[in-house]
């Protein structure tokens, strides 16, 4: 199967990615020959969509592309050849490469302040050109919090989500749920201070994800109505979490007025939602510290996209037996059916031909 490589504020809403899109979607229904024509172009973009579209077309475009290459004088179109025969070749043979989304994560353990409770996140640390991910709009410290509508939590961890992608094959597509700037903060000790009777003057309505798709599906949000005097808190900042805990979806209102009064606010589970509090059956040994988990601003966007294949630029840290074992293969057909006299490929590494300036493919990368 060849695959098609793609991947506010309050009312959630798609990106919009029109150039990007439409190139690709065009690029998909063009003849081989204008494709072949544009591993040759000016601009790198041009040639990578190229790539990845001729890639997608299989074995059928081996007799356009041996012509082609035999003719072209540009050690880059010989290159970029070579790479789309192997990943046709490899892929033929064994079946294609896991899916790539095209992002850089953040591997570190500690939770973004703007998410609460036992919610988790994927922030993008940056997003590789020409892949999925850029094409869905995804950019540098957007937090992706929700796949195909599953929060990422604890019991569909982060793992959870590298591990789905990695399970599919290119050509899979997949919704994902992405937080774009905001700011995150736990109000504590200021609560301290604070008597009932001022704490029932917070003006508020419930928001459920339905009003505000900030909101986790897993519980409800208390959206602040009017500025709070004797507290930071804004209007239009939302509290996703009281005590550590999500806010129930049902009975939010009551569970938020009895929080004021005092009382504790217990988690649907009988388990601790946040980081700090106390295991399930274990008892209390301290006063219970009164927070709440507030989010100001941020806009909550859907992003729609086909994961693609992990472009040749791209280094794997590891490759299969079987996958090695099928390059091997094809590097023996490849001089055997297009390179004989070894122009481009391990062999002919020191040799060059008449455009010398196509060593360097990469000059004008955005």
């Amino acid at each position: 199967m060849w695959w098609t490589v793609v991947f506010i504020l309050i009312a959630p809403a798609s990106f919009d990615r029109a150039d990007d899109s439409q190139t690709a979607d065009s690029a998909a229904h063009r003849p081989v020959q204008s494709l072949l024509d544009d591993l040759d172009d000016p601009v790198w973009r041009v040639r990578e969509t190229a790539t990845e579209s001729l890639i997608e077309r299989g074995p059928a475009l081996y007799d356009a592309m041996r012509v082609e290459f035999a003719n072209t004088k540009s050690y880059e179109a010989r290159r970029r050849m070579r790479r789309i025969a192997e990943e046709v070749y490899v892929t033929e043979a064994v079946g294609p490469a896991p899916a790539f989304l095209g992002i850089q994560r953040d591997i570190s353990s500690t939770p973004d302040p703007r998410i609460p409770g036992n919610a988790k996140s994927e922030l993008v640390r940056s997003v590789i050109t020409c892949t999925a991910a850029e094409r869905g709009g995804l950019r540098s410290g957007d937090l992706i919090v929700s796949l195909n509508g599953d929060w990422i939590t604890d019991s569909f961890p982060a793992k959870g989500f590298v591990q789905w992608i990695a399970d599919q094959r290119p050509g899979t597509p997949c919704r994902l749920g992405i937080l774009r700037g905001g700011l995150g903060f736990e109000l504590r000790n200021e609560l301290q201070k604070l008597t009932t009777e001022q704490l029932a003057r917070i003006e508020f309505d419930v928001a459920t994800q339905a009003d505000d798709p900030r909101v986790s599906s897993k519980g409800a949000g208390i959206l602040i109505q009017r500025d709070v005097e004797f507290l930071d808190l804004r209007t239009g900042d939302l509290v996703l979490a009281i005590d550590r805990k999500l806010i129930p979806a049902e009975d939010a209102k009551e569970a938020f007025d009895a929080w004021v009064r005092g009382e504790s606010l217990a988690s649907d589970d009988g388990e601790s939602e946040g980081p700090g509090d106390k295991k399930k059956g274990q008892a209390e040994k301290t006063e219970q510290v009164r927070s709440l988990h507030v989010l100001r601003g941020g806009e909550w966007l859907k992003s729609e996209v086909k994961l693609g294949h992990r472009p040749p630029r791209v280094e794997t840290r590891r490759v299969s037996e079987t996958r090695g074992n099928a390059a091997r293969d094809f590097r023996i057909w490849w001089r055997e059916t297009f390179d004989p006299t070894g122009i481009v490929g391990p062999a002919g590494a020191g040799k060059i031909d008449a455009d010398f300036r196509r060593r360097r493919p990469n000059v004008e990368r955005p």
